[in-house]
């Protein structure tokens, strides 16, 4: 297969056997892998039949949101809770659940705000 002048080569992908060239991801490296119901990777949260490739837990897919999102859900969580009342009946609270109520104009405001600071 010949790779576009975009293309990220397939030894610096990983696992996943995928390329992409010119923007658009290109599957033919993987024609030959098989479609499976049960992969075997403990944790996949794939549904339905996919290739092993595709294999993915819910870990995997918070990693790569961490490495890419500019602002995890720790932090947005931890800035919810200093600016906002936190409530949880005793049900909720054994299940460490809490809910915040929050004008909704307010708290896109300070989100934006929030998103903002953390992109500076």
């Amino acid at each position: 297969m010949k790779h576009g002048p975009d293309c990220i080569p397939p030894d610096e992908v990983g696992d996943s056997g995928m390329c992409c060239c010119n923007g658009e991801w290109d599957d033919e490296e993987r024609a030959d892998e098989e479609l499976v119901l049960n992969c075997g990777l403990d944790g996949c949260c794939m549904p339905g039949y996919h290739l092993r490739s595709e294999c993915h837990t819910a870990e995997m897919i918070q990693a790569m949101e961490d490495e890419y999102s500019p602002v995890s859900e720790k932090a947005i969580f931890e800035f919810l809770c200093r600016k906002y009342v936190q409530r949880s009946d005793q049900r909720q609270k054994a299940m460490g659940l809490q809910y915040t109520e929050a004008e909704t104009h307010d708290l896109a405001q300070e989100l934006a705000a929030f998103f903002r600071a953390s992109h500076s």
